[in-house]
Parts: C-alpha cells; structure tokens; sequence
C-alpha cells in the first residue's frame, strides 16, 4: 500500500509528466506551467458541477456559464532556475500584491503585473542587488 496522493501532488505529477514528455525545464516551461491556471480538481470535477448547476432551478444561467469557463491560479508564483552561473536566476510573483493600502504603490502592482503574465526578478547575489534600479543604500550609525 503507498501513500496517499492529495490533488495538488496528482496535478503536480500529471503537469511534470507532460512537460518532460516534451523535454526539459527551463525557467520559461516552469514560467507557462505556472501561469497555465490548471487546477486538477477542477479539470475532474467541472462538467459534472456545472451540468448540476444548470439542473438548478431558479435564475442561476449566468452563474453556470461562468463556473463552466472557471480557471484558478496560484497567488504566489516563484521559479528558480540554476544555468551553471554561482547566481540562480529567479523570479517571483504575488498575485494580490503586497499591500492592502490603497494609497501604497504595492496595493495593486503585482496584481497588475500577474495579469499580463509578468514577474518580479530576484537578487540574491551582489552583482544582481547592486544592479537594481530600485536599489537604496542607508547607513545607520549608532552615536
């Protein structure tokens, strides 16, 4: 007897599988795998719940044609390829942003960007860190 395979394990196996059926990972396969919106449940269950939904009765037409076109993705996204350099090339994604603040210009940034299939790139070594845009140096000195 083995261990119990959870849906995400299953789906994790069956999108492995079919991308190795086509070759090797790269930071690109694992960047559309990740935005593909699969959900293994969903894929097993779907048309069953929607030929239930539309069995209902009441006004529910709209919500049926909705659920029947449904796809779900992750909220928070990060592929790490490592192509022989000491860095890892990595990239990151948090699909509802960083900030429940409204007024912040991370309350919806990330949001915008997962909706046009873009990332975050990472820094994890010198080189990466001292060539961000973004970079800001502060000192702190104690008296």
């Amino acid at each position: 007897m083995g261990t119990e395979r959870k849906a995400r394990t299953r789906d994790a196996f069956t999108e492995i599988g079919e991308q190795l059926g086509k070759g090797r990972f790269t930071r690109q396969s694992l960047q559309d795998l990740m935005f593909s919106n699969r959900d293994y449940i969903a894929e097993q269950t779907v048309a069953d719940t929607v030929r239930m939904c539309r069995s209902m009765s009441g006004d529910v037409a709209e919500a049926c044609a909705v659920l029947s076109t449904w796809e779900q993705g992750a909220t928070y996204l990060h592929v790490v390829a490592f192509d022989g350099d000491r860095c890892p090339d990595t990239a990151t994604l948090l699909a509802y942003s960083q900030s429940g603040d409204r007024t912040s210009a991370h309350y919806s940034d990330q949001t915008k960007l997962y909706s046009k299939k873009g990332w975050v790139t990472e820094r994890f070594c010198d080189k990466d860190i001292l060539a961000s845009p973004e970079l800001q140096v502060i000192e702190v000195r104690q008296h």
